[in-house]
């Protein structure tokens, strides 16, 4: 059998998307250790779970498949430091990648989703006339034909104006409106979006408390990645939650909505 045939064998035998979970409990800390002190100390013990995140984003690399990550423990037990330390340690490997990251800080409607794409295009929000910025942006990130319809629905997500009175971008804006028929525009502009992303480096898509999400947010990312188990796109979650609190919400999150549907 030739080597070419056993590449194909060993690829097909992982086309599934692989999914990791770490439970973290919390650790005793010196008298008076403040936030200030937990992020500047050295992360002692967490070397094996580092790693962990690490193997599984070389897997996404080496595959170019998505692969998902959750981190599930009380608050306080070093969730985010440990994140942020694999981060680190992929960026002195000199590894690239594009990191996407929503805190959940926003509630309502779409909230969490629109953080998300704040968080991506936060330079164009802050630039001096942001709809132009945004439309130079997202020309440079998808086809001529497409930027109109995608500046449109993230223009109006993460809340940037754009100029009125053209027929399409009404009719964009009217479909944005509805919850019975945006849902699906919406998560084929993910698909697009992440795609996209993808093409020019590896995507980690960090997302904290993901079972916190409003109830919109958390369908729409749910079907977005249900869709994009065939890109290199590691998916990391945080989720917070009491030592005998169930976790099943999240595990399902990021077990189910990346797996090839």
């Amino acid at each position: 059998q030739s080597a070419e045939s056993h590449v194909s064998d060993r690829h097909r035998a992982e086309a599934r998307t692989s999914s990791m979970e770490i439970t973290l409990g919390l650790r005793n800390s010196p008298a008076g250790a403040g936030s200030a002190m937990f992020h500047s100390a050295p992360l002692i013990g967490r070397d094996t779970q580092v790693q962990r995140f690490l193997g599984a984003f070389r897997e996404v690399v080496y595959r170019g498949r998505a692969a998902s990550v959750l981190f599930h423990g009380p608050s306080g037990a070093g969730k985010s430091r440990l994140v942020a330390e694999a981060l680190v340690t992929l960026e002195k490997e000199g590894r690239p990648f594009r990191l996407l990251e929503c805190r959940g800080t926003q509630t309502g409607a779409l909230g969490y989703l629109a953080e998300l794409l704040r968080y991506r295009f936060k330079a164009e929000m802050a630039a001096e006339q942001p709809a132009r910025a945004l439309v130079a942006s997202l020309r440079e990130l998808v086809p001529t034909h497409e930027v109109v319809e995608v500046s449109v629905a993230v223009a109006v997500l993460v809340g940037i104006e754009l100029p009125g009175g053209h027929a399409s971008l009404m009719s964009l804006r009217e479909l944005l409106e509805d919850p019975a028929r945006r849902q699906p525009f919406i998560v084929d502009i993910l698909n697009r979006l992440f795609r996209r992303e993808t093409e020019r480096a590896p995507l980690i898509l960090r997302l904290h408390d993901p079972d916190a999400a409003d109830p919109e947010s958390r369908a729409i990312l749910a079907d977005a990645l249900g869709v994009l188990s065939d890109v290199p796109m590691l998916v990391v979650a945080e989720q917070e939650e009491a030592q005998r609190t169930d976790v099943s919400g999240p595990r399902r999150f990021v077990r189910s909505n990346t797996s090839p549907g």
